[in-house]
């Protein structure tokens, strides 16, 4: 047993007085396991149950082994091993693969690439993929095939009774593969079976029974798509073979050594081998040829090979000619295109369609070794293999008995009514033999005008001489020709007799909703006309089958997953939001039908992913068993009065509500939780998500939390944001280092733009949803994180469109509203209780000094009067603002004598007219003027720095606080709830412009296209509403309610705040430098460049054009979204790098970085559109998935981390920087300097007075100890010993780095 189960090894003998227990793997991923010769590269079963397999192999009392909802990825069998992925030897046990996925498995030399199973008992795989897996062939037995799967008998000894079969349903074998193999005896291939190779089980009756299953893209040495060998019975129902390959036979399906085999609604489209491009059917080695399809249809020889084709097409099949060594297979190399028959195989091929196809040799449609020369119009007209006779009749004597005892003789039918109208074909076509009193007709068409008047005469005639006598009485019956059934077409009669009209089911492909308007009581021959005649014929036409929808035959039209359909009989397919959504639930007793329906058909024009040309077996038997009785439906409703329960699907609403398990068929289009048009709504106990899914609601008490914590998330956001912003010192130079408040709001608008890219329809992994809700509980869009439906219970989807619509928007009221009470919290109760406390304290004193000291540097300079700086004496008693040269008390940053300070680009100083200096005089420098009306602080200062000559430098840091206490002392309690409501619209703008765009969100469904635009239900011209599918825009509520509201939110809400800034700064454009207008609107245009002030309204209407996309592009593709929304992005990258409007290179690295990452993940995102295994777009498998949303997921983390790290670096240098600092050994010199500092902050300064021009004005005076203004002042003084401040020698000689400064005139102050 050594190299056996990779990861798992079962092995398991039930004894037969044992009760059975089995084996059950659920939820379970194997991965890049490998086994040895044993096989089972990751699961390896060997279980027995003794005596089980000689009764009954699906016997309760026998052991089961279930495999349900497990991956097996990138798993092999090495060294001629079985099962690249699963191998399992069952004697008796029974075998269910259940929603699994074998995918990248490997069998290198063995059979089933994916999965091998050798069984007595059933085996049934459903919902189960086999993708890109591999089998190879043994170069010296010879043995290996089933690329996807690989499924035969297990020798159980004396006593087996049970057949070993193989059961597929709705599963898909894509890009399978084996190697090459070579040719046994007798022709037969081995290494078969690209995708299934199933068998052999010669010598028991074995069956293989596969529906609804598509292969697409295999390949191997024979049966390309699949392979069945040496089985009695195998059964093939809507199911597709694509694009497979074969080098010798059987490009889509392989039938070898097959006793029977019935394939109905099946397709075969590109695909090629060198014989049988599509089909090939073929002998076993000990099969003899014998009859025709004649002998197939009465009593076929037990070893004849019987097949039935029915509802079939073979689309662009090629036989090829190889070269090759010769052999019996090979020899017809480069015959049938489509179906290729050897000998002994009696074929009927029923209702077929053969476009496209070629073969280099012969046979481009069918080409068969044997004589068809007896093969005969019923041959093809026959139904299935036990077909029911089309008319009967009985021989009864006068009591009304059966005679079964009579001479030989023969039963005539004839049909027709006066003036010749009325035919018949029949087969027999003259006299049906009578046998045991029974004389039957296998076919019986009745040609005719639609209506009354018609006869049926039956007439018995002996043969037998003696007999001649007896006298029959014949039998005549008046008849009515009944209207052509719903699902057909009229055949118009012979030319000389074009009333004699027939009725044609449309075939498979087709379908027809025409209703016949003939009346069948009307006699028929009074009401023949010929131009009633020619209407008719106009429309009663079978029609191509719609886009995106899947039709078996007749009337039946059903969309494919994830489409939908307005009516039963609607023909115009519409696409689902969500694919998940628009899939069907199969009834718990679905209808008693023979399941009908194909994948979907090339003809139709669809590109769905390969799952969604699988289609929905519930829609289909709902349609037909409705569709089954005249008039339709019929047969359904009486069967639901007679039992008056049970489960049944109705196609339309009349009387529904008196039964209690009745589904309507709208309603069965839709997934569990989902309902209403386009399944877009959601059931009670569900909420509807932007992305039109429905989830289930959590604890009212959870959901309660939920949505507490998001509204006090986009609080703290908005107080945050405020307290940043208007901490920030606006006054200091432009050119310095960017503020953090900037900073944020990059982050900010980052997220913003991420939320709304996660708000496409694209299929999105679970991982970035969440990262998406998880940022909007920040940004105040409440829709993606607290569901408020789910806090009412029983809402239809009107009730929880309302209650969402109104919570969108209450929302963020709410979180600003709440913001604004704390703030006015903190303006009452912090800051102005600490000027009360600290009002002639140093601490506070130094901060409004600081202010003022910014506030003056920024000034325009005026034209005259001047500013002295007179060096102050040691020991002077002046009472000023002081600079202090780096102590720890003051809280201001000392530049380094060693670099450049920059200057303010707003002080731009005038050069004096008076150039004479006087040694230790004061020093002229021109003056500045103030324009604006000063705060009370900065009126007591307003002279303090004002005096600079032109190449003094300012370089001044203000302390947080200091800012928000300036604030709060010039600016009231209502203008600042103004500004705090400036600042959350600045955050709260894309979730409220979302929200209110959302009342004009439409989308329109049926639009009249199409073939009988009659039936199309929503065709309502305006479409209808996004928030809720079942309301009409424009119409009742909507148009009542929502659309007057929803105008005045989009003027208050979208086109307002724009508008609103820049006319803002439009009116204080002459203004924008004053101190007031800075600190109180600084952070709208402080970051950009001063041609560019009214920026802020220009981002604001960039981001309204996401919006506008997101919201609105909904009736288009997916992919179509993204890159329109790419599209809108690449434009706002233009438009910002093409203005420069930013000031800071920084800021403009950071937004540039913001908008590369956004538009990869964009791109990036594409990869989820159309996914799923077998597809032309999108990924093929978890694991790729899985990657690319990692690499979104790290791309916009590591942004936000790094952005967040660049806000609060230099906080955390500042932080880091006095742990750094040596603490001075003397503190009596650390005490002696703050008294020395308190004294001086406790004395009023002296009056200095200055003239010019005649004029005398009250003077500001302050002291400056900064090493770097006095530098400053002394080297453009030109005084003996002035210097650089950066030499220490200018130091060494006896400037004194303390100054005074005193304002000579001031103009421009009230």
């Amino acid at each position: 047993m050594v190299g056996r189960g990779g990861s798992l090894y079962v092995s398991a003998q039930q004894a037969r007085t044992q009760s059975a227990a089995g084996l059950s793997i659920e939820g379970t991923l194997f991965r890049s396991s490998t086994a040895g010769s044993g096989g089972g590269g990751a699961v390896f079963v060997n279980v027995s149950s003794g005596g089980c397999a000689a009764v009954d192999a699906t016997a309760q009392a026998c052991l089961s082994v279930t495999l349900r909802n497990t991956s097996f990825l990138n798993c092999s069998a090495a060294l001629g091993g079985d099962g690249g992925g699963l191998a399992a030897t069952l004697s008796g046990p029974s075998l269910a693969l259940t929603a699994c996925r074998f995918e990248g498995c490997s069998a290198e030399r063995g059979r089933g690439g994916g999965a091998f199973v050798e069984s007595t008992g059933i085996t049934s795989v459903s919902d189960t993929q086999f993708v890109s897996n591999a089998a190879g062939v043994d170069p010296l037995s010879g043995g290996g095939g089933g690329g996807g799967l690989a499924w035969t008998f297990a020798a159980a000894g004396v006593g087996q009774l049970a057949a070993p079969g193989l059961e597929l349903s709705n599963c898909l074998f894509f890009n399978n593969s084996v190697g090459s193999g070579s040719q046994g005896a007798a022709g037969q291939s081995v290494g078969g079976g690209g995708g299934l190779l199933a068998g052999p089980a010669a010598g028991l009756s074995a069956s293989v029974a596969v529906s609804l299953s598509r292969f697409k893209g295999n390949f191997a040495p024979a049966g390309g798509g699949a392979s069945v060998m040496a089985i009695s019975t195998a059964t093939v129902l809507n199911c597709s073979f694509d694009s497979n390959q074969a080098t010798s036979t059987g490009g889509g399906l392989l039938l070898q050594g097959v006793q029977q085999a019935w394939l109905e609604h099946v397709g075969f489209t590109s695909n090629a081998a060198a014989v049988g491009g599509g089909l090939c059917v073929s002998t076993g080695a000990s099969q003899q040829q014998t009859s025709t399809a004649r002998s197939l249809l009465s009593s076929a020889p037990g070893n004849a090979i019987a097949l039935v084709l029915a509802d079939f097409f073979l689309n662009n099949n090629t036989a090829y000619k190889v070269s090759g060594p010769a052999s019996p297979t090979l020899l017809y190399a480069g015959y049938g295109g489509g179906i290729f028959l050897s000998l002994s195989v009696a074929a009927a091929l029923i209702r077929g369609s053969f476009q496209g196809n070629s073969a280099s040799e012969f046979g481009p449609g069918v080409a068969t070794l044997q004589d068809m020369g007896s093969c005969s119009r019923g041959d093809q007209q026959l139904g299935r293999s036990n077909p029911s006779p089309s008319a009967m009749v009985e021989l009864i004597n006068a009591a009304g008995e059966l005679v079964t005892e009579h001479p030989t003789a023969g039963a005539y039918l004839s049909f027709g009514a006066s003036g010749g109208f009325g035919a018949l074909q029949s087969t027999p076509a003259v006299v049906a033999p009578l046998f045991l009193g029974y004389a039957f007709w296998e076919v019986a068409l009745f040609r005719g005008w639609v209506g009354s008047g018609y006869r049926l005469n039956v007439t018995v005639r002996f043969t037998d001489t003696t007999a001649a006598e007896m006298e029959i009485t014949p039998l005549s019956l008046e008849v009515e020709l009944m209207p052509c059934p719903l699902g057909s077409s009229i055949q118009a009669g012979p030319a000389a007799r074009p009333d004699q009209t027939s009725c044609q089911p449309c075939r498979a492909l087709q379908f027809s909703l025409w209703v016949d308007p003939r009346n069948s009581s009307s006699n028929a021959v009074e009401s023949f006309s010929n131009a009633t005649l020619a209407a008719i014929l106009e429309k009663g036409v079978c029609h191509p089958c719609p886009s995106d929808a899947y039709c078996p035959g007749g009337a039946v039209v059903v969309p494919l997953a994830g489409f939908w359909q307005s009516a039963a009989n609607s023909t115009l397919m519409q696409r689902c939001f969500i694919r998940e959504a628009c899939t069907p639930s199969p009834l718990s007793q679905p209808v008693n039908l023979s399941p009908i329906g194909s994948p979907a058909s090339s003809a139709s024009g669809a590109s769905a992913s390969a799952a969604a040309d699988v289609p929905s077996a519930p829609l289909v038997a709902c349609q037909q068993a409705w569709y089954a009785s005249q008039p339709p439906g019929a047969r359904v409703l009486a069967s639901l009065n007679a039992s008056g329960s049970g489960e049944a699907c109705l196609l339309w609403g009349e009387g529904s509500a008196n039964y209690s398990s009745v589904v309507l068929y709208t309603e069965q289009q839709c997934a569990p939780s989902y309902s209403g048009r386009l399944c877009a709504t959601c059931q009670p106990g569900s909420y509807l998500t932007t992305v039109f899914a429905c989830k289930g609601c959590s604890t009212q008490g959870a959901t309660v939390v939920l949505g507490i914590v998001a509204l006090l998330a986009t609080t703290a956001l908005i107080l945050f944001t405020a307290w940043i912003i208007y901490n920030n010192d606006y006054m200091r130079a432009e050119t310095g280092p960017v503020s953090a408040s900037d900073k944020l709001l990059v982050l900010i608008t980052h997220m913003q733009y991420l939320i709304i890219i996660a708000r496409l329809n694209l299929s999105w992994p679970d991982v970035i949803t969440r990262m998406a809700s998880a940022l909007s509980a920040l940004t105040g869009i409440p829709s993606l994180t607290f569901p408020v439906t789910c806090l009412l219970s029983g809402l239809d989807s009107a009730g929880q469109a309302r209650a969402q619509y109104a919570w969108s928007f209450l929302s963020p009221i709410i979180a600003t509203l709440l913001a604004m009470v704390l703030w006015s919290l903190r303006y009452a109760f912090y800051n102005q209780s600490l000027l009360r406390r600290g009002a002639r304290s140093k601490d506070v004193e130094e901060k409004r000094r600081r202010w003022a000291t910014n506030t003056l540097a920024s000034l325009q300079p005026c034209d005259s009067g001047a500013i002295s700086a007179i060096p102050s004496k040691a020991g002077s008693t002046t009472a000023a603002p002081v600079l202090s040269r780096g102590s720890e008390d003051s809280g201001v940053k000392q530049p380094s004598a060693q670099q450049p300070l920059a200057a303010s680009p707003s002080l731009q100083p005038q050069q004096s007219e008076s150039t004479a200096h006087k040694p230790a005089a004061a020093t002229k420098v021109p003056s500045t003027r103030l324009e604006g009306k000063p705060s009370v602080q900065t009126s007591r200062l307003s002279g303090l720095s004002a005096s600079l000559r032109k190449s003094t430098r300012v370089f001044t840091t203000v302390e947080p606080s200091a800012a928000i206490v300036h604030l709060d002392q010039g600016v009231s309690l209502p203008r600042q709830l103004v500004l705090l409501l400036l600042v959350a619209i600045t955050i709260l703008y894309p979730g409220l412009a979302h929200a209110s765009l959302s009342s004009f969100a439409c989308r329109r469904l049926d639009t009249g296209a199409g073939p009988y635009p009659e039936t199309q239900q929503a065709t309502w011209r305006y479409g209808y509403w996004l928030s809720d599918m079942n309301q009409e825009c424009y119409l009742g509520v909507h148009r009542s309610f929502y659309a007057p509201l929803g105008a005045v939110c989009v003027f208050v809400f979208c086109i307002a705040p724009p508008l609103g800034i820049l006319v803002l700064v439009l009116r204080r454009r002459k203004k924008l430098g004053q101190p007031k207008t800075r600190a109180v609107y600084g952070f709208l245009y402080h970051r950009y460049r001063e041609d560019f002030y009214f920026f802020e309204s220009v981002k604001q209407l960039q981001v309204l054009m996401l919006v506008l996309v997101n919201v609105f592009a909904n009736a288009i593709f997916q992919y179509q979204q993204a890159l329109l929304l790419l599209c809108v992005l690449l434009c706002i990258g233009v438009v910002n790098m093409s203005c420069r409007a930013l000031r800071a290179k920084l800021l403009v690295l950071l937004e540039y970085l913001s908008l590369m990452v956004l538009a990869l993940s964009i791109t990036l995102g594409l990869f989820f559109v159309g996914g799923g295994a077998g597809s032309e777009m999108g990924l093929d498998s978890q694991a790729a998935e899985d990657a690319v949303a990692v690499i979104i997921l790290v791309l916009n983390s590591s942004l936000l981390v790094a952005l967040a790290l660049v806000i609060a670096w230099p906080a955390l240098v500042r932080l880091w920087r006095p742990a750094q600092k040596p603490r001075d050994p003397t503190p009596s010199t650390q005490g002696q300097q703050q008294g020395e500092d308190d004294a001086e902050a406790q004395q009023d300064p002296p009056p200095l007075q200055g003239t010019q021009s005649g004029q005398s004005n009250a003077a500001l005076s302050g002291t400056a100890e900064s090493p770097t203004a006095a530098g400053a002042l002394g080297k453009k003084s030109e005084q003996p010993g002035s210097g650089d401040p950066r030499d220490p020698q200018g130091a060494e000689a006896g400037l004194n780095p303390q100054v005074s400064i005193h304002v000579t005139q001031v103009s421009g102050v009230p």
